[in-house]
Parts: C-alpha cells; structure tokens; sequence
C-alpha cells in the first residue's frame, strides 16, 4: 500500500486524477437537465397531475408516479425545517400535520443533515436539485477511494464506482434524498477502517469512521442506516481477524461507539416518537423480494417499468437490485477466479445479505423475531448491500480479467466466455418455450432481455479480443468498457428519474392563496392531501407519516362511528361521510 502511495505521488497529476474526472463527466452527463436545460430533479409533473388543488387545472402525460412520498413528505418536511432553521428555532414541531405533530423525531425530515446548508446559500429549488444530484456523485467518489485503498486499478476502481453510483437502489430512491443519502456514506466508512489498518496511518482515519456513522444515521433513513452500520461492523470486526492486530480493533471499536454517541442527537427523539407509534407494533411479514424477481439483477425490465406503465410483477423500487450487466458478469469473474483475502468478506456478504432480503425462511424468522425497526420495516432494502458487494467484486473481478490478459491464461477466459453464451441461451430458452406468461407479458420479457443480451455479448467479445491485443489495444478495450458501463447505467438512471419544470414545483392557484389568507389559527380539512398543508403552512387534522402517534390515529378514526377503531399504518383520514 505504501509502495502504491509513492508510486501515485510520482505520477502526473492528470495520470492520478483522471478517474475522478470520469466520475465528474458522469455526473455531469446525468446531470444536464438541471445545469444545462434548467429542469429539476423533482416529479413536479406528477404532483400537479394527479394531486389536488392542481389536477383540476393541470393535466400533462407523467414519466414516472411511482414516488409520492417526495411530493407529501419529504419536500414538505424540508421546506419546514429550512424555514425553521432560517427563524434561528430547531425544527422540533410541526403544526400543519395530525393537528401538530413532532418534525425533528419523524427521522425522515433529516433535520440535522449539514446538506441543509444548501438552502442557505441557494433558492429552494436549486438547493433541492442540487441535494438530489449530489448523491450519485458523492457514492461514485467515495466508493473510487474505498477501492483504491484496496489497492485496484485506475479502471477497475472506476468500474466499482460507476456501478454503485447508479445501481438500482440509488437511482430508483434518488428522489426522496433520504435512503441514497443514509447508503452512500458506507465506503467512506470502509475507506476509514482500511486505511487505518494499513501501514502507514494518519490521525483522521478514525475520526473520519465517527463522522461518516454520524452523517449517514442523519441522512433520513434510520433503517438504510442501520444496515449500513451492521455491514461497516461487521467488515470492521473482518479486518480485525485478518490483521491479528486487538490494540487497533479496540481503538476503533471506540471511535464506533463515538459516531453512535454523535448520532443520538438524532437516534434518542426518533426512538421515543417510534415507540409511541402505530409502526412499532405493525411487525411486517411480507415485502422481501420474491426469488424470480432476481432475473432483474440482469435485465431490470423483464417485469416491465413503471415509467412506461407496463410493469405487472413485483415492486420496481424495493426490489431495484441492477448494478448494469458488465459489473454483473467481472463480478462473477471475481467469484470464479484466484480469491483475495480482502475480497472474501464481500464474496460472503452477497450470499447473507440475499438470503434475507429475498423471500426465504431466513427472512420471515427475522419478522417474526419482532425486532424493532428490523421486523417493522421491508426487508427487500437490505438488497443496498448486495449491490454493493457486487458492485466491490466488479473491481476485483476486471483486474483479475487485466492479470489474466497479461498472463495469457486463455482456459479461464475461454471457460468464463462460454459460460456466459450458455447462460444467456438457456435464459432465452426459458423466456421463449417455458414461461407461462401471456402473449402481453411475453412481448415485455423478451424486448427487455435484448439490450442485456447485447452488452453480455459485446463483453465476451471484449475479453477474447484482450487475449490476442498488445497493450495499447488493451488500454482502448478498457476504455470501451468504461463507455459500456457508463452508457447503461446513464440509460438506466435516465430512463426512471424525472426532471421537471421548476414551474411545477408547487405552483400557487386562487384556491391556495384564499385559504392561506383565511386559515388563522383555525384548521383545514378538505379535499386536499399532505402535499398542500405542510408546504402552504395549512393545519391540518389529517397526515401522512410512519412514525406518527398512535393514539392521535385511534382518536380520529375512531370518531366516524363513535366506537374505538385501530389506527391505520401509517395514514390519518378524517372520514368525510362518518
């Protein structure tokens, strides 16, 4: 590692930094909606489609409402905390939901994230672009230095990179700024505790592990968090094992505890308003992910996508679990070829993590352990994970094509490419001859396998071609896949995330600004929703939140026939003919 360091430092600048650069123009690429056409990474017009006062006066074809809980929570709440914030007041309470209603406690509202500083120096709708767009850029750097201190390749860093920075759980939770936010901070925290145990260590490493624990448990996401922190542990515990070395592990086990002490500030308010609601009971038994789904880690689309209305199995954004072809099939390499130990843990991790997030025995005992906030939650998310696995083993798995490229090892390639051949006419012949899907749902399965199929292909085409190449042909193939990967996955990315006018980001009507005038300090109730109240200042008797009061929703629901009724999961109506 130390040899890597000098050997880095002797390089031009433009030699050692032009991975990052290629992140950057990613970014970038996915991004120039927002930089270069003004458009807002916001479902503005979803919201003013389909949700009233709007609907009645908007009406417009949507790309993709399968993400409401940013137009009736997420924005709202962080219009809420901005102008708390702004008052010089904590946001700990806010009154335009369930008739007053903790804000900062509903962990979701992510009230103590430092990327609220962004509304402070940006107008509103900037600053939200700029929070969403952020995430994809943040994972691809951070996870670039986690890999490069496991001493990869330029390339196959990258190639890492761009797989977890677009991978199927970022993109398709992109939107909320909440559970991408509360995933990306992991190999910031894995750069932390590897580095520590290299060699030649610096006094930030540790305190670096603290803040990064910190950053992701305020992010909005306790479960993501949660999990995040279980895989960090646990890796964390790995390097222990395999550097013998207790005096470190107990000096890191510390700055562990501390990251969880700075965390309370969050952690202790959203514990007590999670114990005193609905969701704390609710134990969730279903949601993981159904075995036949696990086609998608190949071909996302095979069930169809919400964005083109034709999706008909599963839950698209549960159950995203894409990293693009290409980093599937190196992470396959990696698992076939010549092991090291720093990728056993992750080569482990993607079989444990799998048999929990996907409908199994495993993940119906862990229900029915009734572990809070565990067996409460759905358990398909902890698929980030395996994502992540993957997405680390891609890395290993193109240097290990590079070495075998070098070495001129032609069985194992040779072995890997007719592996893949095989795997992909067996997937057809099974689409084609044996799938018991209608001719409707047929259609869909087998124009979503074609591009898949395509990019496998060129890849087996890319590996052979290394065998025969000298080194600069090497050098362009490598390019190729940079382009291939990037070209997926931006395709991916683009194809689920909205970007909107910013006109439509809660557009005032007449309707809107005659109850703002008149409101007082009375409260609102009507044919409007969640998306209205908090984010024109409107009280409301109803809500919309997972961590609301239970006995608020017993009181409610109880008034429309006069008898104690259970509260709803997660909802508050007030109903209109009771």
């Amino acid at each position: 590692y130390s040899l890597c360091q000098i050997n880095m430092k002797k390089q031009p600048i433009l030699n050692r930094f032009w991975p990052y650069l290629v992140i950057v123009a990613v970014w970038f690429l996915f991004s120039t909606p927002f930089f270069l056409k003004g458009l807002a990474p916001f479902p503005g017009k979803y919201l003013v489609t389909f949700f009233p006062p709007w609907s009645s006066q908007y009406g417009m074809p949507v790309k993709n409402n399968a993400m409401p809980d940013v137009i009736s929570q997420i924005y709202p709440w962080k219009k809420v905390t901005i102008d708390t914030w702004k008052q010089g007041k904590v946001p700990l309470w806010n009154p335009y939901n369930f008739a007053g209603t903790p804000h900062a406690a509903n962990y979701q509202s992510a009230v103590f994230s430092p990327l609220n500083l962004l509304f402070f120096v940006l107008p509103e709708k900037d600053a939200w672009s700029l929070l969403i767009l952020l995430q994809p850029l943040l994972a691809g750097m951070f996870m670039y230095l986690f890999l490069r201190s496991l001493v990869r390749s330029d390339t196959a860093s990258l190639i890492g990179s761009i797989a977890f920075m677009f991978c199927g759980f970022i993109v398709t939770w992109m939107a909320y700024g909440t559970l991408a936010y509360a995933a990306l901070w992991l190999p910031l925290m894995l750069f932390a505790v590897n580095t520590y145990f290299k060699k030649r260590t610096s006094w930030w490493n540790l305190p670096l592990l603290s803040l990064s624990i910190a950053l992701s448990f305020f992010s909005g996401h306790f479960q993501i968090s949660l999990y995040v922190f279980s895989f960090m542990t646990a890796y964390a515990f790995y390097c222990v094992y395999e550097a013998k070395d207790l005096k470190k592990g107990f000096q890191i086990l510390l700055f562990i505890i501390f990251g969880i002490f700075l965390s309370l500030l969050q952690i202790l308010p959203s514990l007590e308003a999670y114990l005193a609601s609905v969701r704390s009971s609710l134990f969730n038994t279903a949601g993981a992910i159904d075995i036949k789904y696990l086609i998608t880690i190949f071909a996302p689309d095979f069930y169809g996508n919400p964005v083109t209305r034709n999706d008909w199995f599963g839950y698209y954004a549960e159950w995203a679990s894409y990293i693009g072809v290409i980093p599937l099939l190196l992470s396959i390499y990696a698992m076939v070829s010549k092991k090291q130990s720093q990728e056993n843990f992750f080569l482990y991790a993607i079989p444990v993590t799998l048999i929990i997030a996907v409908a199994t025995p495993v993940s119906a005992w862990v229900a029915q352990l009734k572990i809070p906030v565990l067996s409460t939650s759905i358990p398909s998310r902890l698929i980030v994970m395996t994502s992540f696995s993957l997405s680390v083993l891609a890395s290993f798995g193109l240097d290990a094509v590079i070495r075998d490229w070098k070495d001129k090892e032609k069985r194992r390639i040779y072995t890997f490419s007719i592996f893949i051949v095989i795997l992909i006419t067996f997937v057809f012949i099974v689409v084609y001859f044996f799938t018991a899907f209608t001719a409707y749902k047929l259609i869909i399965a087998k124009r979503n396998i074609i591009l898949p199929t395509l990019l496998s292909l060129s890849m087996v085409c890319i590996f052979l071609m290394g065998l025969i190449a000298n080194k600069g042909i090497q050098r362009i193939l490598l390019a190729i896949i940079i382009c291939i990967v990037s070209f997926d996955l931006l395709r991916y990315a683009f194809k689920w995330m909205p970007f909107d006018p910013k006109d439509y980001m809660y557009p005032k009507t007449p309707l809107l600004t005659f109850l703002q005038e008149r409101v007082g300090y009375d409260r609102v109730f009507g044919n409007i929703g969640d998306e209205v109240h908090t984010y024109f200042l409107l009280p409301s008797l109803q809500g919309y939140d997972a961590v609301y009061r239970a006995r608020y929703g017993e009181f409610i629901r109880s008034a429309s026939e006069g008898r104690v009724i259970e509260p709803e999961r997660s909802i508050v109506h007030v109903d209109k003919h009771g």
